[in-house]
């Protein structure tokens, strides 16, 4: 036996499935694909910005290498010619050098570095 009340309420199931397919689940899926979208770029930018701060770290590791060898050859050269080294630091933007000699002592430095280096030829 067929119930009429059983069929009516499977087609209003039918109707009200239709019309919340319709105006409410493709809307909403629609939006919850955006997100996901959305979640994707910005993790790309993230990966990009973590990329480019690597690079850039690497960068002012491999310039601190640089300007530290820089420095401990003009401070063995100095210390060659008995000249005294001040190192100041005007802040964390890089290093300045100054040397402080004894024009005296320089030239007789020189000239001693001079003889040395005329012996051995």
């Amino acid at each position: 036996m067929f119930n009429i009340t059983l069929g009516l309420q499977a087609c209003n199931f039918l109707i009200t499935y239709g019309i919340l397919r319709r105006f409410f689940f493709r809307p909403v899926l629609r939006q919850i694909e955006l997100e996901g979208h959305e979640q994707a770029r910005i993790l790309h930018f993230i990966d990009r910005s973590r990329a480019i701060l690597r690079d850039s770290y690497c960068q002012q590791q491999d310039l601190w290498l640089k300007a530290r060898s820089q420095f401990e050859r003009q401070l063995i050269f100095c210390e060659k010619l008995k000249v005294r080294m001040i190192a100041q630091d005007p802040g964390l933007s890089d290093l300045a050098l100054t040397c402080v000699p004894d024009l005296q002592q320089v030239k007789s430095s020189v000239a001693r570095l001079m003889l040395q280096f005329n012996q051995k030829i």
